[in-house]
């Protein structure tokens, strides 16, 4: 038997070497993929089992802590921006359930950061303030005590308390005066200026819980401190405001600018009679922008 005999292939054979030939090839180029795509993925126990022995000890004030600070707690970058942006919106954390509620924050990680978060320090004017050698010092010095040591060191110190908020004018309040309340940060602040200049002023602290995004116990917790002018609500004359006046008022509609300029066609001049445009509720509140 020749060479030529022994290397000869009939068709059909030649045609099987190929796809065998084809297939080992793409076996070759797939197993590293394969081996990847069936190895076992870390578990998030796995990948936050050191961040817990090394940091979750101590005690760490949740308005002090820096990006850096907060992806060494296991948080990746994007979540430690979403945690100090929503910490800025609502001028700093009071409770944990408002930790709990920034975005996509993980229900495992918030109830493991828990024990050793603090709330007493009011978040810092400069927001995002770099920490000092110092206090990376104490710490890192404060992480290396026990718990049950710095637990009794955190119960004997006694709380610092804040400067009395005097009460001022909710109608001639600036931003910078608003922030002084617990909860109110910039966003707040401007949304509060913001419905105040569409409203006209606000005539009852009630007002207030319709900001958008305000939580109505904040309002509550700080009542006294707000003081209502109603000598600057600033009044609509519907007698003779023009229709697309009248309608930017937030508590109007269309159908309810239809109905007064209804009666002011019939020759209707007191305010009273454009109750019947409206419920009893929405009443109370459009009435004494008025006149």
């Amino acid at each position: 038997m020749n060479t030529k005999s022994i290397l000869y292939f009939h068709p059909g054979e030649r045609k099987s070497v190929l796809i065998l030939f084809g297939l080992t090839v793409l076996f070759c180029l797939s197993e590293n993929r394969l081996v990847k795509w069936l190895s076992p993925k870390p578990t998030f126990e796995i990948l936050t089992m050191g961040v817990k022995e090394n940091h979750l000890s101590g005690c760490y004030e949740a308005n002090l802590l820096t990006r850096k600070e907060l992806i060494n707690f296991g948080l990746d970058s994007a979540l430690a921006g979403r945690w100090i942006n929503y910490r800025n919106t609502i001028g700093g954390f009071e409770k944990m359930e408002q930790v709990r509620q920034v975005f996509r924050m993980p229900e495992r990680l918030a109830d493991q950061m828990e024990p050793i978060l603090q709330f007493e320090e009011p978040l810092p004017e400069s927001r995002e303030k770099p920490t000092s050698n110092f206090q990376s010092g104490m710490r890192a010095v404060q992480a290396s005590v026990p718990a049950e040591n710095t637990k009794e060191k955190h119960q004997a110190k006694p709380a610092r308390t804040r400067a009395p908020i005097k009460p001022f004018c909710l109608n001639t309040a600036d931003e910078e005066t608003l922030r002084q309340i617990r909860g109110i940060g910039e966003v707040f602040a401007s949304r509060i200026i913001r419905f105040r200049e569409l409203l006209g002023g606000y005539h009852s602290v009630e007002q207030v819980k319709e900001v958008f995004g305000m939580e109505p116990d904040l309002v509550d917790r700080n009542a006294e401190k707000f003081l209502i002018d109603s000598s600057r609500v600033v009044k609509i004359d519907w007698q003779s405001a023009e229709f697309r006046e009248v309608l930017s008022h937030p508590y109007l509609d269309y159908d309810d600018v239809v109905c007064i300029f209804q009666l002011r066609r019939e020759g209707t001049t007191d305010v009273t009679e454009l109750k019947q445009c409206f419920d009893a509720e929405l009443w109370n509140k459009l009435s004494p922008y008025l006149q």
